[in-house]
C-alpha cells in the first residue's frame, strides 16, 4: 500500500525528495526493504545531493550484504558530501564494505 501512495504522489504533483526519503524510512521499519531501496533511489533521482537518502540507502544495501553495491554508494557519499560528519560516515562505510569483501583494502586509505 505504501508503494501505491508513492505512485499517487507522483501522479498528482511533483513530490519532493524528502517525501520519498520519509516513505523509505517507514518502509524500512516495516521490513519492506526492496521497496525502501526503491524509495531512496527515487529520492536521489529527484535530488542527487540528498545526503540523508544517500547515506540511508548505502547503509541498507550494506546491511543486506550487497557489499560491492554499497561500496559504490559510499564512494558517492565521499565525493559529494559537504559536511565532515557525512564524509566520515562515507569512509567508515567504505572501509566496512571493503573489509567484508576481503579485497582491495588499500582503497580504504587512498
Amino acid at each position: 500500500r505504501v508503494m501505491e501512495g508513492l505512485d499517487l504522489m507522483s501522479a498528482f504533483g511533483l513530490p519532493e525528495a524528502e517525501d520519498f526519503y520519509h516513505v523509505a524510512l517507514q518502509l524500512t521499519e516495516l521490513h519492506q526493504l526492496g521497496n525502501a531501496i526503491k524509495a531512496y533511489i527515487t529520492a536521489l533521482r529527484i535530488d542527487p545531493l540528498h545526503s540523508k537518502a544517500l547515506s540511508s540507502v548505502a547503509m541498507l544495501i550494506y546491511k543486506l550484504g550487497k557489499f560491492p553495491i554499497a561500496e559504490r554508494f559510499f564512494h558517492r557519499i565521499i565525493r559529494q558530501a559537504t559536511e565532515d560528519i557525512v564524509v566520515a560516515e562515507g569512509y567508515n562505510g567504505l572501509g566496512a564494505a571493503v573489509e567484508m569483501t576481503h579485497t582491495r583494502l588499500d582503497e580504504c586509505v587512498t
